[in-house]
């Protein structure tokens, strides 16, 4: 949090970026999609 409103800006921005429907870079790699995501049925409330 310390890093300020622009820097998590930015952060959110590319999050948002990767999780695209149109960006290949999450999409098409399932060795990164299974280490990077989290089921949601798989967590516990």
């Amino acid at each position: 949090m310390s890093l300020g409103k622009n820097a998590w800006h930015e952060v959110r921005i590319e999050i948002q970026n990767l999780l695209s429907a149109e960006n290949p870079a999450l999409r098409d790699n399932e060795a990164l999609k299974n280490e990077c995501l989290i089921l949601q049925k798989m967590l516990r409330c």
